[in-house]
């Protein structure tokens, strides 16, 4: 990340070409080049010493003193000016001295940063307020932050890439007729596609092996692309062929729809004394015509008592009538 809203604020083209351009064409400003990381070994007590090897665009001159108050733009004197940010483990780098060496700056470092981009920052100080200056009049302002990167040159051995040492041949694709839907347009596009992969296969019987197999994987075809259709088809209520596609669109909008049922009616019943109507008891609708063995008139319903059971599929008089059943058992009484 950035330190805290400094990029930001100097813009998006804090480090065009176009500047480094102008600030090497100006006679007094400087600016950082790139930043590099080195590790050095120390005395026994510290083994390993960091340093940041800041490349400016144009050398510092070697005849500056270090008691000088512009040695190395006074940020020996002042260490706080150089502000290292970023990083997502290793975080609160502090900076250790300040030096000029062959014309550039090596800054000293306690410690080295993780594998994350850090930014360093030269001759900002922040307000109480929360904003920022930049102090030091020979860096240009937008040349004088740069990213830094601790682990540029270390093998990272979390990448998920495997590199190929020898990569696999090209495969030729096979040529696949996208139109086909069915099963014989499957059928015959594994048919033509075999020889492809095996010129001396020829065999076209049934009761081939190979042939069983290919009809078995048209199959599988046919019945996945129906599949694909239907899933389209009862998607919308206006296409849906099925009844549970429709109630599954009607509970969307909370209406539950009845799974269904067959025909039924209220019946009146007139009888001459108490007793029980057995449950799935047939009761026809209007007979019209007399019955060959009736002697009540047409017109009344009858029950089973009435007509033997062989005669209910053969009467003629029953040919246009309705036969329903008692869904229930039920107790009637002549009071009722």
């Amino acid at each position: 990340m950035a330190p805290n809203g400094l990029i930001p604020e100097l813009g998006p083209l804090c480090r065009d070409e176009q500047r480094r351009g102008d600030v090497l064409a100006h006679p007094d400003l400087n600016g950082i080049d790139y930043v590099e990381y080195e590790r050095r070994e120390g005395l026994a007590d510290n083994p390993d010493r960091h340093f940041l090897l800041v490349r400016l665009l144009k050398e510092l001159p070697a005849d500056t003193p270090p008691d000088d108050p512009d040695y190395a733009f006074g940020l020996a004197r002042r260490p706080e000016l150089i502000r290292l940010e970023g990083g997502r483990r290793l975080v609160g780098i502090e900076v250790v001295d300040v030096l000029v060496v062959d014309g550039h700056l090596e800054i000293e470092v306690d410690k080295a940063g993780d594998f994350s981009n850090y930014w360093l920052a030269l001759g900002w100080s922040r307000w109480p307020d929360g904003g920022w200056q930049h102090v030091i009049a020979a860096l240009d302002p937008r040349l004088s932050l740069c990213q830094v990167n601790f682990r540029a040159g270390c093998p990272v051995d979390f990448d998920c890439r495997q590199v190929q040492v020898c990569p696999p041949e090209p495969q030729i694709e096979p040529l696949i007729d996208y139109l086909a839907k069915d099963y014989a347009s499957f059928r015959q596009l594994l048919i033509d596609f075999i020889p492809q992969l095996n010129p001396e296969w020829l065999e076209r019987s049934p009761a081939d092996l190979g042939i069983a197999l290919v009809e078995l994987l048209a199959y599988t075809g046919d019945h996945l692309s129906y599949f694909q259709d239907t899933v389209a088809n009862e998607a919308y209520l206006e296409t849906a062929r099925q009844r549970v596609s429709a109630k599954r669109h009607a509970r969307l909008v909370d209406y539950r729809m009845h799974d269904g049922r067959n025909a039924w009616t209220f019946l009146h019943l007139s009888v001459g004394g108490s007793g029980l109507i057995p449950q799935y008891t047939k009761v026809l609708s209007r007979v019209t015509a007399p019955l060959r063995r009736q002697t009540a008139p047409p017109g009344l319903v009858i029950s089973e008592s009435d007509l033997p059971e062989d005669d209910w599929t053969v009467e003629p008089a029953l040919a246009q009538v309705r036969v329903f059943e008692t869904a229930f058992p039920l107790q009637v009484h002549s009071e009722n």
